[in-house]
This record gives structure tokens, sequence and C-alpha cells, in this order.
């Protein structure tokens, strides 16, 4: 009968000892693992929404990639067209202010040619005084001819 009472005695303390760990120590490794459950599906449920707000973003940024792209291409489109149309004006200017150079220039050339006629002219006309007192010296000098014949002849 010992052996029976031994067992019996187990049997009590292990009912005791399993009461004990369902009712104090069980709620609280049940209750520890639940809120590690939460815990890793708040987790895996914030790592989902990431990944769609991830997705969402890498959305718009293609979107902005792509409209940036379309914009610098607008851009770049607009700074050919005024680079063109600058080139044209500058062209155009160039030719105006060519023009004005040249006609300018014609004005000198006509203006000094005129004053190079004017002063051949002067020149002309003293050297001729000076050739007709020469010859109206030696006229009178050598009294070679008559003054009527010489009036004759003017």
């Amino acid at each position: 009968m010992d052996l029976n009472a031994t067992i019996f005695g187990q049997m009590i303390s292990f009912f005791l000892f399993l009461w004990f760990c369902m009712h104090y120590i069980w709620p609280k490794i049940i209750s520890s693992i639940e809120n590690r459950k939460k815990k890793i599906l708040n987790t895996m449920h914030k790592i989902e929404v990431t990944k769609d707000e991830i997705r969402v973003l890498h959305q718009k940024a293609k979107k902005i990639i792509l409209n940036s792209q379309k914009k610098s291409i607008e851009i770049l489109s607009d700074a050919k067209k005024n680079k063109m149309y600058i080139l044209e004006n500058a062209k155009l200017l160039a030719y105006k202010e060519r023009e004005q150079i040249l006609f300018i220039a014609h004005q000198e050339i006509k203006r000094k040619k005129i004053q190079i006629k004017n002063e051949l002219l002067k020149e002309i006309n003293n050297i001729s005084i000076l050739m007709a007192q020469k010859i109206i010296n030696d006229f009178i000098q050598n009294k070679r001819y008559d003054v009527e014949k010489l009036i004759q002849d003017i």
C-alpha cells in the first residue's frame, strides 16, 4: 500500500502543480504569446500597407519622371525655337546695320570725292593762275607777242 499512497501523493501534487500552472503561469504565457502574435500581425499588416504605399509612391515617381521628361523636352524645344528666333533677329539686325554702315560709307565716299574734286579744282585754278601769270610775265619781259594777240588767244 505504500506504493499506492506514493502514487496517490504524487497525483495530488501533480494536480496541484497543474492547477497552479494553469491558474497563474499559463495565462501569462498565453497572454504573452497572444500579445506577441498581435504585434507580429500588426507588423505584417503595417508591412503590407507600407508595400502598397511604396507601390503607389513608385507609380507617382514614375509619373513625375515622365512629366519631367516631357517638360524637359518641351523646354528644349522652346529653347531651340527661341534660339532660332534670336538668331533670325540677330541676322536681320546685322543686315540692317550692315546696310546702314554701307550707306554711311557711301555718303562718306561721296563727300570725300566732292571734297577732293573741289580741292583739285582749287589747285587747278591756282596752277592755271600761276601759269597765266608766268606766261604774262614772260610775254611782258620778252615782248614777243602783242597784247592784242594775247587778248585774242585768251
